[in-house]
């Protein structure tokens, strides 16, 4: 009797979280990964849980708007006769912020990836959609709608986007928006460590989605760490400090960045897209392929190859046509560019002389006009937008925990340390490192207001100087923040004097610049 009660704790007890091998193929490992799921203790899944309480947030903030006549009325606590529908709002919801705290705080999310089942059930349900509203020409069409119940299902437990985790944090936002201005310390810190612990549930996905979706926990960790410091420095004690510190760089552990989110679906590309042509004409896709790199190509975004239909509103006719390098050639290409993009991002980046993977990329797209090996191609198309996204999340968590070191000093010594080297490294905890130079980070106190800037695109200290206008970014770049722009040693030096002059000054990290 006694060992039919222990098998159930040891067998949970002896499967750990896999982990990918270092050449093990992605269906061995999905296959580990979905026994590993279907183990993990019902009581400590969080799909069910998180969608109730995320629900029951919706349904408290909407009673509160039909009675105040204002709606999300914690965005906005200062407009003008907000408060008093902000504070119902605040209190209707903090029973249930509460539970989304304890959530996040589960070790695990233990979502499986999609078995043939679960993809065969979506496509009958978009099939019958088409049938129903087909698409007016042969371009993307976007469903707005709401998502029923069984779909919105399979889209979490398919999609790697961890949907629900990503709403608990912009529910928790809102609450903590709301305690900063009210100086509830202790509610605004308790949620940003559940921010962080959200982003570890996150990374738990193998897949590139789920990596953006860290991008933007991290952001907003960062981005209230920030508001807690600016507003109430006073205030705050050594243990709270610490308390987030600690958290931080539990997180700063487990970080891997877009390249470290993409290897098990590299995996899943080679395995799958031979798959995806035709056994009788190698040099052609079968129907199911050309919808699929139809998608991926209209969305012009990073495809997620656990979920061939990861764009689960998005509809499209078969449209891609035309002779194609066979699915061999396309593997040879899309490893030869893998593994420079792996050694271009082991790299730091102030050291990075070249880009090699953007250089291979940019070659074999002048080298194929006819578009031959778009399948492989077509993976690669931001990965250079990838890396300077790494390195602005990178640049901004360190300077967090930099700054959380400067006020740990403060509330140990009563005054601001006058310069980093002065914080004694049981209290800084990690090396200030400012990831564009190799450098400390820049640091002055200034009006009795500690000030941290990084050297910014060239790699030099200008006393936090900033960089007086930002520059636009050449043509056909990404216009987001074109004054955290980075450039590779060879690039930097390739530029005319003209132009490295408009990058002259530094970024400033702390306090927050307003258009950051």
């Amino acid at each position: 009797m006694l060992r039919h009660l222990l098998i159930p704790l040891l067998t949970s007890a002896t499967i750990a979280q896999p982990t990918l091998g270092p050449d093990e193929p992605a269906s061995a490992f999905i296959e580990r990964w979905n026994a590993w799921c279907q183990e993990t203790d019902p009581d400590q899944q969080l799909l069910a849980d998180l969608q109730a309480t995320n629900d029951a947030i919706w349904e408290a903030q909407r009673a509160v708007a039909e009675r105040y006549g204002v709606y999300s009325s914690l965005d906005d606590i200062a407009a003008p006769g907000n408060w008093p529908a902000a504070q119902a709002t605040a209190e209707a919801i903090a029973p249930h912020t509460a539970r989304l705290r304890e959530l996040l705080a589960r070790p695990h999310l233990a979502f499986p990836f999609p078995g043939p089942e679960v993809e065969a059930a979506r496509r009958a349900e978009r099939d019958a959609d088409f049938k129903e509203n087909p698409p007016e020409d042969d371009s993307i069409v976007w469903d707005r709608g709401p998502m029923p119940a069984n779909q919105r299902e399979m889209y979490l437990t398919d999609t790697g986007l961890t949907f629900e985790v990503r709403s608990a944090v912009s529910q928790l936002r809102l609450e903590t928006n709301y305690a900063i201005h009210t100086g509830n310390l202790g509610l605004a810190i308790d949620n940003t460590v559940a921010y962080l612990e959200a982003a570890r549930l996150q990374l738990e996905r193998h897949t590139l989605m789920s990596a953006f979706d860290v991008d933007s926990t991290e952001r907003t960790a960062v981005s209230s760490i920030e508001s807690i410091l600016v507003r109430h420095s006073r205030r705050l004690r050594d243990g709270a400090l610490e308390r987030v510190q600690t958290v931080m760089l539990d997180h700063a552990a487990r970080r891997r960045g877009h390249a470290g989110s993409l290897t098990l679906e590299h995996r899943v590309f080679a395995e799958v897209l031979p798959t995806w042509f035709d056994p009788d004409q190698p040099d052609r896709l079968t129907d199911r392929g050309r919808e699929f790199l139809d998608a991926m190509s209209i969305a012009g975004a990073e495809p997620n190859w656990l979920d061939p239909d990861f764009h689960f509103s998005l509809r499209t006719r078969p449209s891609f046509e035309g002779s194609l390098a066979p699915a061999s050639e396309q593997i040879r290409v899309f490893n030869a560019i893998n593994a420079a993009y792996a050694r271009d991002t082991a790299t730091p980046w102030h050291a990075r002389e070249d880009l090699e993977s953007a250089q291979l990329f940019k070659a074999m797209v002048e080298a194929d006009p006819q578009g031959r090996l778009a399948p492989a191609l077509d993976r690669f198309a931001f990965y250079d937008y990838f890396i300077w996204i790494d390195l602005r999340n990178e640049t901004n968590f360190r300077a967090a925990l930099t700054i959380l070191g400067v006020h740990r000093h403060r509330a140990r010594t009563g005054q601001w340390p006058q310069a980093l080297a002065a914080i004694d490294p049981e209290i800084m905890r990690f090396d200030p490192i400012d990831p564009h130079s190799g450098q400390p980070f820049g640091y002055a106190v200034i009006d009795d207001q500690p000030t941290l800037w990084s050297a910014g695109p060239d790699r030099d200290n200008d006393d936090g100087r900033p960089i007086p206008k930002p520059p636009a970014p050449p043509e056909g770049e990404f216009p987001e923040a074109p004054s955290r722009r980075w450039f590779t040693l060879n690039e930097w030096n390739a530029l005319p004097p003209e132009v490295q002059a408009e990058y002259d000054g530094d970024i400033p990290l702390f306090p927050p610049p307003a258009d950051r």
